[in-house]
């Protein structure tokens, strides 16, 4: 997955972290992890600091403007590794493949909180403070991604009566026109208040997606279909 910042693009190639310049393809540097490792997942960025969790295990703050190493993390033992990395106030916010969320100084690496989902992390993102992510346990969490604390949980998956449940989710979870806005498996988009994760509206798709949103201001929301074409919805 690629990073498009400014006038570079940041993505994996094998095992190396690769900047490019936007515009014309120029390599401008890269960063080689461990071999027979595969940097799969889209680094992120704060400031001139590039934040990469390649397949190594490892997380490695580089400079953005010529790959130097500033400070790498071996946590491998806890996160496997790193599958979906976003930035708030100078914190990243990382998912890993294992159970857990973390929250990591962008500054020097020092572990400032961890969350513990239930299972492995999906549909990450961060939006206004808040981490949001789904747990496969039947929860839509709001992490404070300064603390890491508990916001609230919505319940998507009712395990005994199975009711009213939700489809398992894949695509990201997206926060537009200040709501948070979940689309399941089975193409119904369920849309909740970022205040209290109460379930504002939900609307099916119409067709199957392929497990993607995005949300264009002021103009709805662009899927993915499963035949090859691109949707448009009217605004939520």
């Amino acid at each position: 997955m690629p990073l498009l910042a400014g006038e570079a693009l940041y993505f994996g190639d094998g095992h190396e972290i690769v900047a490019v310049e936007a515009r014309t393809g120029k390599e401008r540097w890269r960063h080689a992890g461990v071999p027979d490792t595969l940097a799969s997942y889209a680094p992120a960025i704060s400031g001139d600091t590039v934040l990469a969790g390649p397949g190594d295990g490892r997380l490695y703050a580089l400079s953005a403007a010529d790959g130097e190493v500033l400070w790498r993390q071996d946590r491998s033992g806890e996160w496997q590794y790193l599958r979906q990395l976003h930035v708030h106030e100078g914190i990243l916010v990382a998912g890993s493949y294992k159970e857990k969320l973390f929250g990591v100084a962008i500054a020097d690496g020092r572990a400032l909180w961890e969350f513990n989902a239930g299972n492995f992390i999906n549909s990450h993102h961060v939006a206004d403070g808040s981490a949001y992510l789904w747990s496969p346990t039947g929860f839509v969490y709001a992490i404070d991604a300064t603390s890491g604390k508990v916001r609230w949980r919505h319940e998507t998956t009712d395990y005994d009566s199975g009711a009213g449940n939700w489809a398992s989710l894949m695509a990201e979870l997206v926060v537009a026109d200040g709501k948070l806005v979940a689309l399941d498996m089975a193409n119904i988009m369920h849309v909740l208040a970022v205040d209290d994760g109460a379930e504002l509206a939900r609307a099916s798709v119409g067709e199957p997606i392929r497990h993607a949103v995005l949300p264009l201001p002021g103009a709805g929301f662009v899927f993915p279909s499963m035949r090859g074409e691109l949707l448009l919805s009217d605004p939520p």
